[in-house]
């Protein structure tokens, strides 16, 4: 899936990370358990924030759920769209509340679409 990485990243998989959840327990990790997630998961993106203009990166697996997808992109889009929260934490909570409005209106569109027999979309 991410083809071509092994040979940039060899040095570092083992490198140990560290994290915080919402509730303040830290966890630890290395990049490649982090790699394998990613490629299960099937997709996964950042916001370059301090670019002008911002920009985000993306990379989704062709088996990647659409609404999972849509949410992937609102989310990115929260982290450039208004103000950031100054707390790493409550700025991950800010932009899921984007992806988490993208979702929705993915799944309203998917419902108009049953309803209508047509796609919206086209």
């Amino acid at each position: 899936m991410l083809e071509g990485w092994e040979e940039h990243c060899e040095d570092i998989l083992d490198v140990e990370i560290e994290g915080e959840t919402a509730d303040g327990a830290v966890v630890t990790s290395n990049i490649g358990a982090q790699v394998v997630a990613t490629e299960k998961m099937g997709y996964w993106g950042f916001a370059e924030t301090w670019a002008t203009p911002p920009v985000i990166h993306l990379w989704v697996s062709p088996g990647a759920a659409p609404e999972d997808v849509v949410e992937l992109i609102g989310h990115e889009l929260g982290h450039i769209t208004g103000t950031p929260a100054a707390d790493d934490i409550e700025e991950e909570l800010r932009a899921h509340e984007y992806g988490q409005v993208a979702r929705s209106a993915f799944e309203a569109l998917k419902l108009i679409e049953e309803k209508r027999k047509e796609p919206v979309l086209a």
